[in-house]
């Protein structure tokens, strides 16, 4: 077994690793593991009973391929072709050209096996009408020669099954969250919300129930009373779901809208493929414009929008920070690469220094000042004193977080553990970069202590990966490790929570890897599970937390969260409700879960 020896970082200490040789050392695994999480990281699930079968796979890819030869023709023919796979409840046919809906479709079925048809019959009358050409004598050719950029999209309802109890939220316990369709009758009315509607609302089943009830014009009150009053029953169905990611290529079976990554491209080379894609997408994010605005903020690729247009200062900071972090750490970058990387962060903290009236103050808050401070220091600017705009902003945040730090006996419980951790690694960088400061070097001691005694052993996740770091920065290579203990607990409770495939099951693939924090009403993964894993990776790389018996057992832990992390990334296959080709603002952005589509800078920086 190679000895695994504890690798230092920072700007100054690009070389402390050699480069990793061909038979990959601890060190080399290590420095690897750093700067795929730094940039992923920080750039028992609740099971709902089995709801009859979905129509089949083949049943529903033929219906899917005469659709969409009806489409190239741009003909429907007008004699009912009962085409929907057998037992099919209902169907929804979704057109989009050129990344935006051109029509929609929904039918309830009939006759067994007509409702793909009816669905694609009302699409065509929608869409025959929105076509950007004229009713001229070359109407048929030019919608023909646009039919070619149509995209398809194709879903196809197994049989409903009822659901019963007396609140929205306790009934949706019962589907499968962007699987299942949701739908509610009333009398001889239906009204359906199908996977990819919930996809696009952002909503969950509690939700979609209550999108149901709103299309039947039911009054809003507490679904015992609906069914009381109105005699409403709400149902769930099982979905098959085709649609064709690009034009002119073939189309793929959707997994809650996307594709399920593999434990196979768990990878080196996956990883560091990963690795480059998200930074590249967190440089991608840059202003658009001449303004020093730094990075924008949420992206949502159904409609194409930024609702958040600019980045709030902590996120742009700690962006920065990974960016940084994964420029010195992949040894695999050539200098060129290593120094454009390095470039963009530096870029971003050019620009916070520059405030517009459209921006926060990056020293407006303590949060915001650590994280600030935390990215000055990975890119060497923390001793800087050449009264630029960084030094000088380098400098309010020292005086905040100073200020902050002798205010900490009377921090409440306002102040969230994220924020206090976030404030106790400054510190101990701050006393870093000054080690003749006694009395700094005290303060940051004595804030990440009682941070560590002050938080319950469930919610040290919570302060991750902050905490950690603040605990290593103030050691030495050869110092013990107080919190040793807790760590240890932190990180084995992690793989306890973490969804394994046999858990899983076939339905939840796409969850595997994900951690699970029990205290949520229906606890699904999502990226907030990711950030204690950026410790993990730092623990794996010091013999002190993980010894070298230990190394291979804890690498292969982190197998199945790395795969949930490249869930999370938006690529080609898992973005089909873009308004355009897959691009920098989406591409290998991370969405907040499996069940969602926002890009968000904090689930890819953060």
């Amino acid at each position: 077994m190679v000895r695994l020896r504890m690798c230092q970082r920072g700007y100054q200490q690009r070389n402390a690793c050699p480069d990793e040789p061909t038979r990959f050392s601890a060190c080399g695994m290590a420095r690897l593991m750093r700067a795929v999480i730094a940039v992923l990281l920080l750039g028992s699930v609740a099971r709902a009973a089995p709801a009859h079968a979905p129509p089949g796979s083949g049943e529903t890819m033929a219906a899917y391929l005469q659709v969409e030869a009806w489409v190239r023709t741009w003909r429907m023919p007008e004699l009912e072709a009962n085409i929907a796979p057998e037992g099919a409840f209902a169907a929804t046919v979704i057109l989009r050209l050129d990344g935006k809906v051109l029509a929609k479709g929904q039918s309830l079925s009939e006759v067994d096996g007509d409702a793909v048809y009816h669905a694609a019959k009302r699409a065509f009358a929608q869409g025959d009408e929105a076509l950007p050409i004229g009713y001229g004598p070359e109407r048929t050719a030019e919608a023909v020669e646009i039919a070619k950029r149509i995209l398809v999209h194709v879903e196809v309802a197994g049989q409903p099954v009822p659901i019963v109890g007396e609140s929205y939220e306790g009934v949706a316990l019962a589907a499968r969250p962007h699987l299942d369709g949701l739908g509610m009758r009333a009398g001889r009315r239906e009204a359906l919300v199908f996977p990819s509607e919930q996809r696009r609302r952002q909503i969950d089943p509690a939700e979609a129930l209550q999108v149901a009830a709103g299309k039947l014009d039911l009054p809003p009150m507490r679904l015992g009373q609906l069914r009381e009053r109105s005699g409403v029953v709400p149902y769930r169905f099982a979905v098959t779901e085709v649609a064709q990611v690009s034009a002119g290529e073939p189309a793929v079976f959707l997994h809650r809208g996307g594709r399920v990554v593999s434990r196979s491209e768990v990878s080196i080379d996956g990883l560091r493929a990963a690795a480059d894609a998200v930074a590249n997408h967190l440089a991608a994010r840059r202003w658009p414009g001449e303004e020093p605005l730094g990075l924008r903020g949420t992206y949502e690729p159904v409609t194409g929008a930024w609702p958040e247009s600019i980045a709030p200062p902590r996120a742009q900071a700690i962006a920065a920070y990974a960016l940084a972090r994964y420029a010195l750490d992949a040894s695999w970058l050539d200098e060129t690469r290593s120094a454009e990387v390095l470039n963009v962060a530096r870029t971003v903290l050019e620009d916070l220094a520059r405030v517009s009236e459209d921006e926060a103050d990056p020293a407006g808050d303590a949060s915001s000042a650590a994280a600030v401070i935390i990215a000055a220091s990975e890119l060497g600017l923390l001793r800087s004193e050449d009264g630029s705009p960084v030094s000088e902003m380098v400098s309010s945040c020292f005086r905040v977080i100073d200020r902050a730090g002798e205010e900490a006996e009377r921090w409440g419980a306002e102040l969230a553990i994220a924020d206090r951790s976030l404030i106790a690694y400054a510190l101990a960088l701050r006393s870093a970069a000054n080690p003749d400061d006694v009395e700094a070097r005290a303060r940051a001691e004595q804030i990440t202590r009682a941070t560590f005694s002050q938080t319950p052993a469930g919610d040290l996740v919570s302060a991750m990966p902050w905490l950690g770091y603040a605990e290593l920065a103030l050691l030495g290579p050869a110092d013990a490790v107080p919190s040793l203990v807790l760590l240890l607990r932190m990180r084995e409770g992690l793989w306890e929570f973490s969804v394994r495939e046999r858990d899983a099951g076939v339905e939840d693939r796409d969850l595997v890897g994900g951690i699970i924090f029990t205290r949520s009403r229906r606890p699904l993964p999502s990226w907030q599970g990711l950030r204690p894993l950026a410790f993990i990776g730092a623990m794996l790389g010091d013999e002190r937390l993980t010894e070298p018996s230990a190394y291979t057992t804890e690498l292969a832990q982190l197998v199945g969260p790395l795969r949930f992390v490249m869930q999370l990334t938006m690529r080609e296959g898992s973005c089909t409700m873009r308004p355009r080709p897959i691009g920098p603002s989406a591409a290998f952005g991370s969405r907040y879960g499996t069940l969602g589509s926002h890009s968000t800078r904090r689930a890819s920086a953060s």
